[in-house]
């Protein structure tokens, strides 16, 4: 295949190929295997932690970098040659954190280095996201917590008062990025933190950089605010009409573009194929 006409592809995991945390789309499946087949190259982008991932990885038959916890963390599971990319929050930004939190009786924090989780509490586990996350790491149950570097930390916070007096405390860190879900009719909050270089966006532009694909030639495809950079920067930049309608609002203003179908529809499949036969934008 001619190097201008090879495309760099990637997807986010969680409803982009994944619905219901583990039902995979057998149609995209077959349509990024067949883009491979091509001679495209094929990559992961995901919230999640490489243990999570690596299933995912290994049935789609990659050997491209594999980027976790939302690009805190890239390494090519096949070639420890691969310059690893690490973007932590340092020992000091994440003793701030901690402060910030203890000091509004956060009672649930986890501590994540990608497959390895130091955590104080288990209510986050109500959500099943988070207990697999903790069936699948390394975990250490504490009654205090480490200050090291870390990927992210998650904690549970009882109230919107809380999370703003977190905000407020956390100003004196910019290098920490904060994420808040959650809170809907009464429910605790979630709240996120991770290095403001830890991003899915950074890890594809580096992967199209040692792969030589021009940018033009970046594709990708995710349905959430954890997707944002990516969808909007990437030349062939794709939201999952599924997703977030923030996000499929501000995509089509950029000029990139919304799914046709679903992700258990075979959103990416779709738009895969129209790609590879010159139909895309059609």
């Amino acid at each position: 295949m001619e190097e201008n006409k090879r495309f760099l592809i990637a997807i986010d995991l969680d409803d982009t190929v994944l619905s219901s945390l583990f039902s995979l789309c057998a149609r995209s499946v077959e349509a990024l295997i067949d883009a491979k087949q091509a001679g495209h190259r094929v990559m992961i982008a995901t919230v999640r932690p490489t243990a999570m991932a690596l299933p995912y990885y290994r049935l789609l038959g990659l050997d491209t970098p594999l980027s976790v916890l939302n690009g805190a963390r890239m390494h090519h599971p096949g070639d420890p040659s691969f310059p690893e990319e690490n973007h932590r929050l340092s020992e000091a930004e994440t003793a701030g954190v901690l402060r910030a939190l203890s000091a509004v009786g956060a009672e649930d924090v986890w501590l994540e280095n990608d497959d390895e989780l130091w955590a104080r509490g288990t209510a986050l586990c109500d959500h099943r996201y988070f207990s697999e996350v903790m069936r699948n790491s390394r975990t250490h149950l504490c009654d205090t917590l480490p200050v090291l570097a870390s990927c992210r930390v998650f904690a549970r916070v009882p109230a919107a008062e809380a999370v703003e007096r977190v905000r407020a405390a956390m100003a004196a860190y910019p290098g920490v990025q904060i994420g808040v879900f959650g809170g809907k009719g009464g429910a605790p909050f979630q709240m996120s933190f991770s290095s403001v270089r830890a991003d899915k966006w950074f890890t594809v532009q580096k992967t199209a950089a040692y792969y030589g694909i021009r940018p033009e030639n970046i594709v990708a495809f995710g349905d959430g605010e954890n997707d944002r950079q990516m969808v909007l920067n990437a030349a062939r930049g794709y939201a999952m009409c599924n997703g977030s309608p923030a996000l499929q609002r501000d995509a089509l203003a950029a000029g990139r573009r919304v799914t046709e179908k679903s992700c258990a529809e075979g959103g990416v499949a779709l738009e895969i194929a129209a790609l590879l036969t010159g139909h895309a934008g059609e």
